[in-house]
């Protein structure tokens, strides 16, 4: 009789034996077929696996990816919004909402979701990312704790220090965000970019003259450069000796409002 009522106990668990093992079975054959771009196929087996063990969250997170690739970011925000907090894909999880939030334009909701995940696994690049957010919401002061956090994964790295130069400008502090601007102007000599922050800090801090030459600079590097003209004018217009600069400036500037030119796109090496 003990037999038999073992016997029992084993049959009834067998069926849910099997059902976890084909779960998982289609999981990983999911996963070869996404990783051949094979997203149609992987779909299906995600699915499939999901039919078989509603708890298969790694299928979850799966499909979620299959309808990022899809363009169906909705149902990719829900199958990410599966995942459990205790589960080890939730901090990719939480990354992935944020930069589908952040694709929609929900910047609090982008910023809630990706501070999450970098809390939970601590990346550099996710760092500054939350950091970047945290400025263009005036979060001030939790975008220097997120920098102190990515500074201590990642040295020199010019990122980090245009970030920085980025929060010091936005919260005023520009004697602070020159001297992020100079270090990047040491590496990157003919980056007009840079040196166009330099000028926008050099002038409020009202050093007219190094402003001036920074904005010279700019346009040595990129001639059509609209914003470093119309900063020179400013600085230049109340100066008798540089009268007939000015008016060339002016006319310059009329004539790139009339014909916009090609921006001039910079690459860096780090």
């Amino acid at each position: 009789m003990r037999f038999i009522a073992l016997l029992t106990a084993l049959l009834a668990l067998a069926p849910v034996a099997a059902a976890e093992t084909s779960a998982w079975t289609m999981l990983e054959k999911g996963i070869t077929a996404f990783n051949a771009k094979k997203y149609d196929r992987a779909g299906a087996l995600f699915e499939a696996a999901l039919r078989r063990d509603n708890k298969c969250f790694d299928a979850s997170f799966y499909l979620g990816q299959v309808h990022e690739k899809k363009g169906k970011d909705k149902k990719a925000v829900a199958e990410y919004g599966r995942v459990p907090k205790e589960h080890s894909l939730y901090p990719l999880a939480q990354s992935r909402l944020g930069q589908l939030h952040l694709k929609r334009g929900e910047k609090k909701e982008a910023l809630a979701c990706l501070k999450t995940s970098v809390e939970m696994r601590g990346n550099a690049n996710l760092w500054m990312q939350v950091a970047g957010l945290q400025i263009e919401l005036q979060k001030f002061e939790d975008a220097e704790k997120s920098l102190e956090a990515a500074s201590k994964l990642v040295k020199g790295d010019f990122r980090l220090i245009e970030t920085y130069g980025r929060l010091y400008v936005e919260s005023k502090k520009y004697g602070k965000a020159l001297d992020q601007y100079n270090q990047l102007a040491k590496r990157f000599k003919d980056d007009y970019t840079v040196h166009n922050m330099r000028g926008l800090c050099l002038m409020e801090l009202g050093r007219e003259d190094e402003a001036a030459r920074a904005f010279e600079r700019v346009l040595a590097l990129y001639a059509y450069h609209k914003g470093a003209m119309r900063n020179l004018i400013r600085l230049w217009e109340d100066k008798p000796a540089r009268e007939a600069d000015v008016e060339e400036l002016v006319t310059t500037l009329e004539r790139l409002e009339k014909y916009p030119p090609k921006i001039k796109r910079v690459k860096r090496r780090s």
